[in-house]
């Protein structure tokens, strides 16, 4: 008997390591909210209405948006003024959402993802310290098709464009973090957790960014906000005033981290609400009974219990600045 309990704490410890993720590279020190700027918000919303085709954003709305007829390159979208008067002169044109492109200045930018950086999924997790990973993945359009895998979950985020030349202007667009939970799971290492994490959010599909781009300050990272609906129901609203990172930090830990590129594109982390679950203790307990004293068969069949993203699922992203996005899972078989 006591053998037995001895197991199931054993047990018990390891499986609340291993389930609740914590992958990636730990930061040298435990993330501290920074001060806020005092400076006022400024920024200017664009999107690409067509190859380095980059256009204002005068308004929005459910159906698309409203932007400037005058076409503009992504270089001069960067170095906009953002604090100048804009009156727009003559005609306005319309854009639906899916015609639009992505908003980046290139599709090879490399991505860095943080994660457990917002108060609320830390306690959803039971875990404190931020972490980091390289997210190796193309990024696609948030209104794109999500193809089917088993395990399949979402993360609302905001993504941070960085250049290393210009440490004080800031790129901000929407990002769903999509993450294959089942390989995070067996993959989890936690010796070296880096790796797994980054394999479990690599995917072909796994990056979906846009669909606007605001060029802001630093300043400007606190209004962003972005609700996250599946099939209607609202699961996350994130908040970047309550992240524990600010852009300013970003930049100067992580840009001089990729010498090789000028531009830098940073998942910042998600909010509450995520599908995946962490089970209780006496949850752990009966699984670990269930599947015969076989921690691995227990995750398994955790994995197996939860809901996951389905094909015929629809996920909304909007952000009174950053846009709107829907898209469906579709079969395409599982991976």
């Amino acid at each position: 008997m006591l053998h037995c309990k001895a197991l199931l704490l054993v047990w018990s410890a390891w499986w609340a390591a291993a389930t609740l993720l914590p992958a990636g590279c730990t930061l040298p020190e435990r993330t501290a909210r920074q001060p806020e700027d005092e400076t006022p918000p400024a920024m200017v919303v664009f999107c690409q209405a067509g190859d380095n085709d980059w256009r204002r954003v005068l308004d929005q709305d459910a159906s698309g948006v409203q932007i400037t007829r005058e076409s503009l390159t992504f270089a001069q979208v960067w170095m906009v003024d953002l604090h100048a008067e804009f009156t727009p002169h003559g005609p306005v044109e319309r854009r639906t959402w899916n015609e639009l492109l992505l908003p980046l200045p290139a599709k090879d930018i490399p991505c860095l993802g943080y994660a457990l950086t917002y108060p609320s999924h830390q306690r959803e997790v039971s875990l404190e310290d931020s972490v980091t990973f390289p997210k190796e993945a193309v990024p696609q359009s948030t209104q794109q098709d999500i193809v089917y895998r088993d395990h399949l979950d979402y993360e609302a985020e905001i993504g941070v464009l960085l250049h290393r030349n210009d440490p004080d202007r800031f790129g901000y667009l929407i990002v769903n973090d999509l993450t294959d939970r089942g390989i995070q799971v067996r993959t989890f290492d936690p010796d070296n957790m880096a790796p797994g994490f980054a394999l479990a959010k690599s995917f072909e599909g796994a990056l979906r960014v846009g669909p606007l781009l605001a060029i802001g300050n630093a300043a400007a990272w606190k209004t962003f906000a972005v609700d996250l609906y599946l099939n209607g129901e609202l699961r996350q609203q994130l908040r970047a005033s309550e992240c524990l990172l600010q852009p300013e930090a970003m930049a100067e830990q992580r840009v001089a981290a990729h010498a090789g590129a000028p531009w830098l594109l940073v998942s910042t982390g998600t909010t509450e609400g995520v599908l995946f679950e962490v089970p209780n203790l006496w949850e752990k307990i009966e699984y670990f009974l269930r599947a015969g004293f076989s921690m691995k068969q227990a995750q398994e069949d955790w994995l197996a219990h939860l809901r996951f993203l389905q094909p015929g699922d629809e996920l909304t992203l909007q952000s009174p600045a950053l846009g709107r996005a829907s898209a469906r899972g579709v079969t395409g078989g599982a991976r």
